[in-house]
């Protein structure tokens, strides 16, 4: 089974961060379904105002969606040091600790996947090599590229799966070149569980924005050589669109400074097991959506 894991919250940052989280779900139950691939998904819902599911979207049956919604309130999020914005790489650990997949897969709330991954998924899903750490980079979906302009960024919250389908090739790649490994913007990022609790996961001293993926390459290069980072931009012909922000001028800096790349030797949670939150499970609650 694959278990897909988001970081979201409710809130306004960049525009409607819970109309890009929904048209992302959207686009990946209806992909999962047509593959026809085993599957969860994990949202770690970091310190919302309202509980996301509470949201109405959710207050109906969403299809045959396993969705498990791991609630981290105010009070935890201050005491991991974040007092506003979202901790991403907390976030992601922890939402591994709470999966049940044998492979992992890191979602921002914010990609479309298209076919050609879940094509992917549902070929390797009897032959997943727990030595191999995934690598993609992704497309962007600003107007400007869309062969509509703004009727083409509308129509894509509309119907995503149909319309990251049939545009993919038409968008641009994410800085114009592909990466081979995660010095780019995340599109897929996945290995197998029990390799993401061999390594300890994200460094959890990262928790403004950026370069997490780039740590953990190099914390992997020294410590753990047998594992292979594997780009599959090729085979996936990066069917992987980005959901552009309209607002997305908007500066993150105030509340979540970018990460620094002179990365300190792991310590603390990263290296004695605690790694994703496991000190605070008592004063986090998990949910279903219903």
């Amino acid at each position: 089974m694959y278990s897909f894991i988001y970081v979201a919250r409710n809130d306004t940052y960049c525009g409607d961060a819970v109309l890009r989280l929904i048209t992302s779900l959207k686009c990946l139950v209806t992909q999962t379904s047509r593959a026809g691939i085993s599957y969860e998904i994990v949202i770690v819902d970091w310190n919302s105002h309202d509980p996301l599911f509470n949201h109405e979207y959710f207050k109906a049956p969403f299809g045959k969606a396993d969705i498990k919604f791991v609630i981290v309130p105010a009070d935890v999020s201050a005491d991991v040091g974040v007092r506003n914005g979202v901790s991403e790489v907390h976030g992601f650990n922890l939402g591994v600790r709470v999966s049940q997949g044998t492979w992992v897969i890191r979602m921002d709330q914010d990609l479309l996947l298209g076919r050609k991954v879940f094509a992917y998924l549902l070929e390797r899903a009897s032959n997943l090599d727990p030595r191999e750490v995934w690598w993609c980079s992704r497309r962007e979906s600003h107007p400007v590229y869309m062969p509509r302009g703004m009727d083409g960024w509308f129509d894509m919250h509309k119907n995503p799966a149909e319309y990251v389908d049939a545009n993919y090739p038409y968008l641009p790649l994410w800085t114009g070149r592909t990466y081979d490994d995660g010095e780019g913007a995340v599109g897929l990022f996945a290995m197998a569980r029990e390799t993401w609790h061999r390594i300890g996961g994200y460094h959890e001293s990262l928790t403004g924005w950026g370069h997490m993926e780039v740590e953990l390459g190099k914390h992997i290069a020294a410590r753990f050589p047998e594992l292979k980072w594997v780009n599959l931009h090729d085979p996936l012909e990066c069917a992987i669109v980005h959901i552009w922000h309209l607002e997305h001028r908007c500066v993150s800096a105030s509340t979540r400074p970018m990460n620094n790349t002179s990365f300190e030797e792991r310590s603390g949670s990263n290296v004695d097991g605690t790694w994703g939150m496991v000190n605070f499970a008592g004063r986090i609650s998990v949910a279903r959506a219903v």
